[in-house]
């Protein structure tokens, strides 16, 4: 609610007083009470702004006695700790494929170049429209999609930057995803997004022979263990159709017991 009030100089200055209208108040209620306003009687109490009672006390801002203390602002001893100051630089696949309602790739996080922390390893990720995302439950049929893969496989000592082309299907009566990825410089994998996570490693092709496997391959060279977690979402134009158009999504699995770790983001349409 907004108030408008109106006054009326009554000649002189000092001397004005609030005009009454529309009000059965007497005016004297609205004029300024308690000699406010009157430097004479109200000046500043407690000696504020008096230069000698109230200077500046414990030398605050006396650059001699108040310097910054512990170094603050010394790049010598303040330097960014534990990575700060990070830039974080990133791959989209996704948008190099042409996905228009998801997106895939890798971030990295280097350390500010004022210090001397090695990069962080390519870390996977993917994203999607959640407004064009069809549920496993309505997707009408057999899905069958082609793309790309792209992460890390690494164990406590090495790193393997993973990219390469990848196949994507979707059965409709079991509800289950099948992901296959071939790296020119690793495995070959293929994996599902079944009760126990599922997945093959065929081919080993690693020159310098980084990340290999602890576990023996079989009598045809195949790998098999479980333990994979996969992420696949599946999206499309229109999505009460039930027909996708894309997919992306996520594969994490660690060796037991090894320790091998294959972290990858996939695309496909």
């Amino acid at each position: 609610m907004a108030v408008l009030l109106t006054a009326c100089s009554g000649g002189g200055g000092g001397g004005s007083s609030a005009t009454c209208i529309n009000s059965g108040r007497d005016c004297t209620f609205l004029t300024p009470s308690d000699n406010r306003g009157d430097s004479s009687g109200h000046n500043p109490s407690g000696g504020r702004g008096d230069d000698t009672e109230y200077t500046p006390s414990d030398d605050r801002g006396d650059d001699t006695n108040h310097e910054p203390t512990n170094d603050r602002n010394n790049t010598d001893t303040r330097a960014p700790s534990s990575g700060r100051n990070e830039i974080i630089s990133y791959t989209s696949v996704g948008r190099q494929m042409g996905l228009s309602f998801a997106n895939f790739g890798t971030y990295t996080t280097n350390a500010d170049i004022t210090t001397n922390y090695a990069p962080h390893k390519e870390t996977a990720f993917f994203t999607g429209d959640h407004t064009r995302e069809i549920e496993y439950s309505n997707i009408a049929n057999n899905v069958q999609f082609t793309g790309r893969a792209i992460g890390t496989a690494s164990n406590e000592n090495q790193v393997v930057d993973l990219a390469g082309n990848a196949t994507l299907n979707f059965d409709k009566d079991s509800g289950i995803s099948t992901l296959g990825a071939q790296f020119d410089n690793w495995y070959d994998i293929v994996v599902k997004n079944d009760n126990t996570g599922s997945i093959t490693f065929t081919n080993y092709k690693n020159a310098y022979d980084q990340v290999k496997l602890d576990n023996t391959p079989d009598a045809d060279g195949v790998i098999s263990s479980t333990g994979a977690k996969m992420d696949v979402h599946y999206y499309g134009y229109v999505p009460e159709s039930g027909i996708p158009t894309e997919a992306a999504g996520l594969v994490q699995w660690t060796e037991t017991p090894g320790g091998a770790k294959m972290d990858i983001a996939f695309g496909a349409k």
